[in-house]
């Protein structure tokens, strides 16, 4: 039995909160969008190297760099935080489109079929719960379809993504970067691929995208309220 259904077995009330990380989630998703097509990593790390003072010009030109006015995001789902992103980006304008569930019979109307999502977009970001069917939703087959430039972020689920694959595309240049904020197994103490990757095309961050001082201020307003609502006899965000 699952743990919902011992709480319910058991009359515990179970309350979830909901929505307090959207836009936390989606200007993380942002800036590592950002950061990937201007090769942030890289060119810190040439500047830390001490390969700007030793130009013969103003500036120190190395990677690419790549504005996202004219780009193409995929959003893999179209929750709260995938919709919150795709005004971001749109406002800095990019075409976004929401890709389809992977293996759906139908395409609905406002979305694209996922083969197709994935070889279009410039940028995908994935925002969709793990489950049976979106466990390693992106893999070796997935990233050899996208653009050679591509850039993946995955504020998900770390199961979401094939990281082996992932980095073997990484490291032979078959994508342009990746920003990852969670990892297959949380916290990864027994390592784990990405970690131990130190490539300039690839960001890691320890599963804070939804972290922000705000979003936490909102978290604990939306428990209190859950907590005076129970004791009122009311109910809200009830999942039991």
């Amino acid at each position: 039995m699952s743990i919902l259904g011992r709480a319910e077995a058991a009359g515990v009330a179970v309350c979830n909160v909901r929505a307090y990380g959207n836009e936390s989630v989606a200007e993380h998703a942002f800036m590592l969008m950002i950061a990937l097509m201007r090769n942030l990593p890289a060119y810190q790390r040439d500047v830390a190297a001490g390969l700007w003072e030793k130009s013969p010009f103003f500036c120190h030109y190395g990677a690419p760099i790549r504005d996202l006015n004219g780009k193409t995001l995929a959003v893999f789902g179209r929750g709260n935080i995938g919709r919150t992103l795709a005004g971001y980006a749109q406002a800095f304008g990019m075409g976004v489109v929401f890709a389809e569930h992977k293996h759906a019979s139908a395409v609905r109307e406002g979305y694209v079929s996922f083969e197709d999502a994935v070889r279009a977009a410039d940028v995908l970001s994935l925002h969709c719960p793990l489950n049976a069917q979106t466990e390693n939703m992106i893999g070796e087959n997935e990233l050899r379809q996208m653009k050679p430039g591509a850039v993946l972020i995955n504020c998900g689920r770390g199961g979401l993504v094939d990281e082996n694959a992932l980095l073997a595309a990484l490291k032979y240049g078959q994508i342009g970067g990746a920003g990852v904020d969670v990892l297959t197994e949380e916290p990864p103490r027994g390592g784990n691929p990405l970690l131990n990757a130190r490539l300039p095309n690839l960001i890691v961050t320890p599963h804070t995208a939804w972290a922000s001082r705000e979003a936490l201020d909102r978290l604990f307003d939306i428990l209190l309220a859950n907590i005076h609502a129970f004791v009122k006899g009311e109910a809200q965000n009830r999942v039991v």
